[in-house]
């Protein structure tokens, strides 16, 4: 019960997030917001790839492939780890802390996953997290904390954390 508690908390904050759009977009001098889209290495829970398209200065779309290590069939403790699925909608906030060149940009977003084990599992996930963005390099580095609900094959919560480095095209 606390699980459902927390999202709809979320989604409320969210929706407020979407709907106080004052200006944040402070990212049009840096190379992510020139090209438009990156692709990153991950590592973490899950590990693989992840590829990002920026839809405004604000919001982004970000997606991943990889293999994640969660014991998910449990009557088998030979199988570890599932190839692992997910995409998000993520909302950006800039200069909540200053640096002196480029930026750290602070983010919280909404999702959903899958992985393919015996069974499919699918879930929401809730990302948020901090990158740093050079000045000017077309690189970025991320940390990612993604809380999730798992509602099938049962419910059940989850959390995944990863770290990555991005390239700009």
């Amino acid at each position: 019960m606390k699980g459902r508690s927390f999202f709809c908390l979320y989604f409320v904050f969210a929706l407020c997030a979407a709907a106080a759009d004052e200006g944040l977009s402070e990212n049009e001098d840096l190379p992510a917001a020139q090209s438009g889209f990156g692709a990153a290495l991950i590592l973490g829970e899950p590990m693989g790839f992840s590829a990002k398209l920026w839809i405004s200065p604000d919001f982004s779309l970000d997606a991943g492939a990889g293999w994640s290590m969660y014991r998910r069939a449990e009557e088998d403790i030979r199988t570890v780890g599932a190839p692992y699925f997910y995409i998000e909608y993520l909302r950006h906030f800039y200069d909540v802390v200053k640096a002196e060149s480029g930026k750290f940009v602070y983010f919280i977003g909404l999702g959903a996953e899958t992985a393919l084990d015996k069974e499919i599992y699918f879930g929401a996930r809730i990302p948020f997290g901090m990158t740093y963005m050079f000045q000017n390099d077309p690189f970025d580095i991320f940390l990612e904390l993604a809380p999730s609900v798992v509602f099938r094959p049962n419910i059940t919560s989850d959390i995944g954390a990863c770290a990555g480095l991005r390239y700009w095209f």
